[in-house]
């Protein structure tokens, strides 16, 4: 088929917003369950965009159908830390309990519908464990006086016929509560601030007594010294968990008959997750005893079995570019896990160890031909001083386009979240939507990301505004030296933090044409005023400051202070229910920007917090979005956004 030429970024697309939108589904927490008449079943959780950002819960069921399980009153989120996740456990009995996002209530699902738990009006709950003996929950608990609280209580609780009973408190953030197979011990982990759990948080032991109460608590690993991450109770009673030490993170074991620890493995990669969200695994314990563990390196992820007992470990080939949150399959043999793919949207589905993947679920098909599909390409770009910074680079892709005889194309450089988080790999079709548009697109890993050892992470304490515009700087430079995208039509966009980047970026060089900023941050002390406890002492690690010693860092590192050095365009979207990065934000920077005479938009979303859940605004993002793009780049059928 004979390509017609077109200009870069005025190609024909297929795929519009509405697919874009439809495929946003977010999927997590799956579980596995067996009630007692032998049903078996894999549940989790759907964030649907057509039904407003709703938390389904999904299952397949005896006879091979996925069907909902709870009708669309009820979704499940939780927003302990504000950011969440831990809404959907289930007990050895095959009970699930979600947590409702409207009243943050527990339920159990019964066979006649939701069943309320709780009922604690001024208490969020999140990641819970379930003892079927004693028919106890232990989760964690969060009290708010009032729904912009700025330092809500965290604590573990008890959760027995209907009473609430507070079992551990006194440190400032706690997750993970995990009951022993015996019923007689808890596991947790904590932490205070000003630190991130990445970077602190401790794990914790304590015997139960007959009444449910908690004895004298043990520190058995984790704390400053080395983050612990994800405690799992085995079958016989030892206690796995993740812990950092030196470039990578390991499996550990803790034996509580002889109190001691040891290390099982010793791989070059990552297996601790920074717990942006609650329940978050990275491995799980087979019915052989063995582990099922998915390994990031490079920015690559894999899956590893390994053997407690002596360390050995083997990679099991698998077909999928990333995997999460696995836990053990029904035949106690495989792992099911939400994976993502080259040339389709995420899935839940089921590895064996021999590498076979069954495919349990796929919210949604997309029928885009091969040719229109651009593959992610992780490459290492070299900065003067010799560092090795990491993106997924994406090239334009259109079966039916090509550009102009020597013209390149316009690039986007996008900076992610965290700034402690990684570009996902696999097919995003809000990424393709730019690259069948005649896009290059680069997800730029800026030193800082997750996926790279501990001494790539904490390269951005102290240096947050600097490195990660530096970095993505220089990604779009190599790029540019490499001849694959016009110099003159480059492009930088993020949300969060990576909004913050962008606008530092924007700050520190004039390549940009224009560029885009959602719910992003423009004023630190503005945020340390006004963000959620969680992330309360994130920025002074990040800024290399302490509290009430953060000058000058807070002012000369803030782009609400450096708007003078912008030149280029900038669109901002905001959602106004947004807790973790108040609107205000983007209303003085935007402010400030048209102050100074620059083409500057902003486009408010009702009902929005931090990330756009509802498919309406994910739509009208990129709409707007791409009108700014072509009108900076005078292509005649960018869409009409106003």
């Amino acid at each position: 088929m004979n390509r017609e030429k077109a200009p870069f970024g005025a190609w024909n697309s297929s795929i519009g917003e509405r697919q874009v939108a439809g495929s946003s589904v977010r999927l997590g927490s799956a579980v596995v369950g067996r009630v007692a008449n032998g049903y078996a079943f894999i549940a989790w959780i759907e964030s649907r965009p057509d039904e407003g950002g709703r938390g389904a819960i999904a299952a397949l069921s005896s006879s091979g159908n996925v069907i909902d399980l709870v009708d669309k009153g009820y979704s499940a989120r939780s927003r302990v830390h504000e950011y969440g996740g831990g809404a959907l456990f289930a007990g050895g009995d095959g009970t699930l309990f979600f947590v409702n996002g409207r009243d943050q209530e527990i339920y159990a699902i019964r066979d006649d519908g939701p069943e309320q738990i709780t009922d604690a009006p001024d208490l969020r709950f999140a990641d819970g464990s379930y003892d079927d003996p004693s028919k106890t929950i232990y989760a964690i608990a969060e009290r708010h006086q009032s729904d912009h609280d700025p330092s809500p209580e965290n604590f573990i609780v008890r959760i027995r016929d209907g009473r609430v009973d507070p079992v551990c408190e006194g440190a400032d953030f706690y997750c993970a509560p995990r009951i022993s197979p015996d019923g007689r011990s808890l596991a947790w982990l904590q932490w205070d601030l000003p630190h991130m759990p990445w970077e602190a948080a401790a794990l914790f032991i304590s015997e139960i007594d007959e009444a449910g109460q908690l004895g004298a608590a043990l520190q058995i690993a984790g704390g400053v010294v080395g983050a612990a991450f994800q405690p799992e109770w085995a079958p016989d009673g030892a206690l796995y968990f993740v812990m950092e030490q030196g470039n990578w993170s390991h499996l550990f074991a803790y034996d509580p008959a002889s109190e001691q620890t040891r290390q099982i493995t010793n791989m070059d990669g990552e297996l601790l997750r920074p717990l942006w969200g609650l329940g978050t695994r990275s491995y799980t314990i087979l019915g052989d005893g063995k582990i099922a563990a998915v390994l990031i390196k490079n920015g690559e992820h894999g899956l590893v079995l390994i053997d407690p007992v002596n360390g050995d470990h083997k990679i099991i080939p698998q077909p999928h570019r990333q995997l999460h949150d696995p836990v053990t399959g029904l035949d106690g043999k495989s792992i099911i896990a939400i994976a993502h793919d080259d040339t389709q949207i995420p899935a839940i589905v089921e590895i064996g160890m021999d590498g076979v993947s069954r495919l349990v679920h796929r919210p949604g098909v997309i029928e885009i031909d091969d040719a229109n599909i651009s593959r992610g390409e992780t490459r290492a770009f070299l900065t003067d001083d010799g560092h090795a910074i990491y993106g997924v680079y994406y090239p334009p892709a259109n079966s039916r386009h090509k550009g102009p005889d020597g013209a390149t194309p316009p690039l986007i450089v996008s900076a992610h979240g965290g700034p402690t988080g990684m570009a996902d790999r696999g097919l995003k079709l809000k990424i393709q939507y730019w690259t069948s548009r005649g896009f290059a697109f680069v997800d730029v890993d800026y030193r800082g990301s997750t996926g790279y050892g501990r001494d790539y992470r904490v390269a951005l304490d102290g240096q947050w505004g600097l490195l990660d515009a530096e970095d993505v700087l220089g990604v779009a430079q190599s790029l540019i030296a490499d001849k694959v995208c016009d110099a003159d039509a480059l492009f930088i966009s993020g949300g969060s933090a990576g909004g913050f980047t962008v606008l530092m970026a924007l700050v520190t060089g004039a390549i940009f044409r224009a560029g885009c900023v959602s719910y992003g941050v423009a004023d630190i002390a503005l945020l340390l005023a006004t963000t959620h406890k969680f992330e309360a002492g994130y920025l002074y690690a990040l800024t290399g400051t302490s509290a009430g010693n953060t000058e000058p860092e807070f002012t000369d590192r803030s782009p609400i202070h450096q708007a003078g050095r912008i030149s280029s365009p900038v669109l901002f979207l905001q959602g106004l229910e947004d807790k973790v990065v108040p609107p205000e934000q983007s209303r003085m920077m935007a402010d400030m920007l048209r102050q100074n005479g620059i083409a500057t938009k902003l486009v408010e979303f009702p009902g929005e917090g931090h990330g756009f859940r509802g498919a309406d605004a994910i739509c009208q993002a990129l709409e707007q979005e791409y009108a700014f793009y072509a009108a900076c780049l005078g292509i005649e059928n960018g869409e009409d956004a106003s």
